[in-house]
């Protein structure tokens, strides 16, 4: 699966940040990033509604999350722990 990302910073610059991860806990890298940001991304999925997501920049962990979809599909909520 692909994920293209757009940010639009506080001054106005806009970044794109494009990953291509699969869902086997594995890290993936990430395009479009600056310094701050993760350079990967893991993802591994915990059941129907629920992914684990780990993202490192040059190999520390600097966010895990957990984000939860309804299971109408409908709602979401993504719980974030930045390292």
């Amino acid at each position: 699966m692909k994920y293209t990302i757009e940010i639009v910073e506080a001054n106005g610059n806009r970044r794109t940040i494009v990953e291509t991860p699969k869902y086997d806990g594995k890290d993936y890298p990430r395009s479009g990033i600056a310094e701050a940001d993760a350079d990967t991304v893991a993802l591994k999925r915990i059941d129907a509604n629920t992914v684990e997501e780990i993202q490192k920049n040059a190999g520390k962990v600097v966010l895990k999350g957990r984000p939860v979809v309804s299971k109408d599909g409908k709602n979401g909520d993504d719980y974030l722990d930045r390292d």
